[in-house]
């Protein structure tokens, strides 16, 4: 058994860092892996525990038997829709918890996400009650026979996850254009569609002037603009490319620009790997010897107000040749539309 705390967001650990190269380790060392993830637990407003399942028998299996075995505890338990994202989808077995039911008007990822929210006798309640159920009520040897003789499409999600996990905000081109009053002319919208997670747009003041609040929405697009989304990832057959936007007055967004920078491997080190694209300087993210995983490109632009960094991944395993700032640049211009980052650069800028 063994814990892990991961060090980077679901989706976008590359390189080493994150569960996505957590995973990578695991099967390489072990034959099988089961998952079970805490995400978001003992906030003092949750009042039921959600647990989500990967599609795989063994998950669907674990899934209901942690269910029962709370609800007899007397702890309110539920199960949680299919598309949640969580580190639990870089792993083909797993389940994820959490006590936040609406990430919309939940407080992650502010300032204000601080200790005096956390119901500690409910984490600790949870917790242990887990901790009983692994170590006396799981049936190891029928968990690990479901996961051999699983017959479902192995393939890890992790291999693919910036195309597949793609949360709960994906539209299509057709209805970003509507919705935003904008054309987006160099993309083919019979191609991609557009990922906006739902915990990553912004708040915006009252009609009284008075304290932020964040929107209420049933879809993190409904009643926004484009400056009240702070991440866009184009979905492309063969890439992913995001647009990351970090207003310089919003203390957490300059503290998450600095900490997006080092996870992208933006650093000195990597000054030296720039490709020139269309005039502008595009820089590898730094690897080990050992990361055979996703590779990437970004680039970053600036105005008065704003940083927008313009990230390019590049999923294995078809990008597991490119090795050099040439096959880097080749396989760019191959897989972006031409225009494409202009276009969505003007429109997030100006």
């Amino acid at each position: 058994m063994i814990f892990c705390a991961f060090n980077s967001e679901e989706t976008i650990s590359t390189g080493e860092s994150g569960s996505f190269y957590f995973n990578q380790q695991m099967k390489e060392n072990y034959k099988s892996v089961f998952n079970i993830n805490l995400d978001c637990i003992g906030n003092k407003e949750g009042k039921d525990l959600i647990i989500c399942s990967n599609k795989s028998a063994a998950s669907v299996k674990i899934a209901e038997e942690v269910l029962e075995s709370y609800k007899s505890s007397g702890i309110n338990a539920m199960l949680g829709e299919e598309n949640v994202v969580s580190d639990h989808i870089n792993f083909i077995n797993a389940i994820s918890l959490s006590t936040i039911t609406d990430i919309k008007s939940s407080n992650i990822h502010t300032l204000e996400d601080t200790p005096d929210k956390i119901d500690m006798e409910c984490l600790t309640s949870i917790g242990c009650h887990l901790g009983e159920y692994v170590i006396n009520d799981l049936d190891m040897e029928n968990l690990f026979r479901l996961i051999n003789e699983d017959v479902i499409e192995t393939t890890d999600r992790s291999e693919n996850r910036m195309i597949t996990a793609i949360g709960q905000g994906t539209i299509s081109v057709d209805e970003f254009e509507e919705k935003f009053n904008c054309e987006l002319n160099s993309i083919d919208s019979s191609l991609i569609y557009i990922s906006i997670p739902a915990n990553v747009y912004r708040k915006k003041e009252n009609d009284h002037g008075g304290s932020e609040e964040k929107i209420e929405t049933e879809n993190p697009t409904d009643e926004m603009t484009l400056s009240d989304i702070r991440i866009f990832t184009f979905c492309f057959e063969n890439i992913a490319l995001s647009f990351y936007t970090y207003f310089k007055d919003i203390p957490f967004e300059m503290m998450a620009y600095e900490m997006d920078l080092e996870i992208a491997g933006y650093d000195e080190k990597s000054l030296a790997s720039a490709i020139t694209i269309d005039d502008r300087d595009y820089f590898i993210a730094t690897e080990s010897e050992e990361d055979s995983h996703s590779k990437q490109m970004c680039t970053i632009f600036e105005t008065d107000k704003m940083f927008l960094r313009v990230s390019a991944l590049f999923p294995p395993p078809t990008t597991d040749h490119i090795k050099d700032a040439e096959e880097y640049k080749n396989y760019f211009l191959e897989n972006v539309p031409e225009g494409c980052i202009d276009e969505m650069v003007k429109l997030l800028l100006e």
